[in-house]
């Protein structure tokens, strides 16, 4: 009887783990181009990789603006056998990959088919599926691309820090060097968040702890090695003069940037432009920062109790104050509605993590049986049909729909896009899919601002 009921649970949970990827495959090979995608093709028609590369070494450095502009060059607007389906692939693997490793940073170790882990899993998946994040994942190649790269990365690098080793291989340094120089180049805030953490962790350890310099060497030597890859990223990303880009020109205008060293020279009005952007920042997710606030606070409780893990607390306090670091960060700029999303993407990540620690805490404590768990697996398998079914409904329409026209658009070299007679029925956006309301971007224009975020797609 136990060995069924440990097949059974191997069955659902293989069947859930599979589903995300399957997902992500589907979807990326279905969806179509936008514009922004074959624009950014156009860009370098007739260059090769290398003139890529580095272009974008000398525009913004970051590990998903090589990829998703590397990609650009090889896709097709609607998928095709050859380059283009690998790329598809990859980013389907990309995307999979940052749920998996965000999963693995929040259990501590890698995941089992068990119910527990396998569950966890899905609920990130759900989670930024189902909330305003997931046009990260689904509007355009360019975004999924460039950000959930960054996510991916992140997290990987993140894991070093949180999974216990029994051992520590050989292998793991050139590794953790590795994807701390990606994190260093996935995005401009995460980086420097880190190591400002990282000093206030060694500043703990020496004058609260009174360890030994020696003594942190000895105990984190592997962890050291990641800083040392975050120091070599960040050489790297700012040797390519990517940030004049983001802080003067177009850009900066666009997005009214605050350039920190105006403090000096008047800081009350650095001071009051700051604090406007911050609340204006907070328009979508102010709501997160108080049930943050809610499930610290009630954490803390519990651990003074001994009800609650202490190691699961501090990462939350930890992820609360880097994802409040992070806003505060961002908030040099205003994030208009078309940047909101992917820009706060991480902030996300961080914030899913904090609510599915509290959760499975409050599994612990509550002693849920195994049975729930079985119920939970059959739920979630439902529901993931659901989702499923409802991405490929909305998006094999919509590829049939414009897949004719869609060919008629045509990158030549030196001469830019080529669009030849298209039908104007098929020019408009996309409409969401039934229930959940994911969407892509048209390949015949930019689209209409006003509709660009979950917030306001049209109905």
């Amino acid at each position: 009887m136990l060995s069924k009921k440990k097949n059974t649970e191997k069955i659902l949970s293989t069947i859930l783990f599979l589903f995300v990827p399957i997902f992500f495959v589907t979807l990326y090979i279905i969806m179509v181009e936008s514009y922004e995608d074959i624009n950014m093709r156009a860009m370098h028609s007739g260059e090769n990789v290398g003139f890529i590369i580095n272009y974008v070494y000398h525009y913004v450095p970051r590990i998903g603006e090589f990829y998703q502009q590397i990609a650009a060059k090889f896709m097709t607007n609607t998928v095709s056998f050859g380059p283009d389906l690998l790329f598809r692939l990859v980013t389907a693997l990309i995307a999979w990959l940052s749920i998996y490793f965000t999963t693995v940073f929040t259990i501590g170790h890698k995941i089992s088919m068990k119910y527990k882990d396998v569950l966890v899993y899905l609920l990130f998946f759900i989670l930024i599926m189902l909330l305003p994040v997931s046009e990260t994942y689904t509007y355009r190649f360019s975004f999924v691309n460039n950000y959930a790269t960054c996510i991916f990365v992140t997290m990987a690098f993140f894991c070093f820090y949180r999974i216990n080793f029994k051992k520590i291989k050989l292998s793991y340094y050139p590794l953790i060097v590795l994807f701390g120089f990606l994190t260093a180049i996935s995005t401009e805030l995460i980086p420097v968040i880190f190591l400002f953490l990282c000093a206030v962790y060694f500043i703990y350890q020496l004058c609260i702890k009174k360890n030994t310099i020696k003594e942190i060497i000895q105990s984190d030597k592997l962890q050291l090695f990641g800083i040392l890859g975050i120091i070599f990223g960040l050489m790297f990303f700012y040797m390519g003069e990517g940030l004049e880009f983001r802080t003067s020109g177009m850009y900066a205008v666009l997005y009214d940037y605050l350039a920190p060293k105006t403090f000096f020279s008047n800081p009350l009005g650095f001071s009051y432009r700051y604090y406007m952007h911050v609340w204006y920042n907070l328009r979508y997710i102010s709501w997160m920062f108080i049930l943050d606030l809610i499930i610290i606070i009630s954490s803390w409780a519990l651990v003074k109790k001994k009800m609650y893990d202490i190691k699961s607390f501090t990462y939350q306090v930890i992820l609360s104050v880097f994802g409040t670091l992070y806003l505060l960060g961002a908030s040099l700029i205003t994030i208009h509605d078309e940047l909101y999303m992917r820009f706060l993407s991480p902030m996300y990540i961080f914030f899913f993590i904090i609510v599915v620690l509290y959760i499975m805490q409050m599994v612990k404590i509550m002693a849920i049986k195994q049975i729930v768990f079985y119920r939970l697996s059959i739920a979630g398998i439902i529901l993931a049909s659901v989702m499923f079914a409802d991405m490929s409904y909305g998006y094999i329409k919509y590829h049939n729909r414009v897949m004719e026209d869609a060919q008629k658009i045509n990158v030549i070299p030196k001469q830019n896009i080529v669009v030849g007679d298209i039908n104007p029925n098929n020019a408009g956006d996309m409409r969401s899919t039934p229930i959940f309301r994911w969407k892509t971007l048209s390949p015949f224009n930019w689209g209409d601002d006003t509709k660009y975020t979950k917030f306001f797609v049209n109905k």
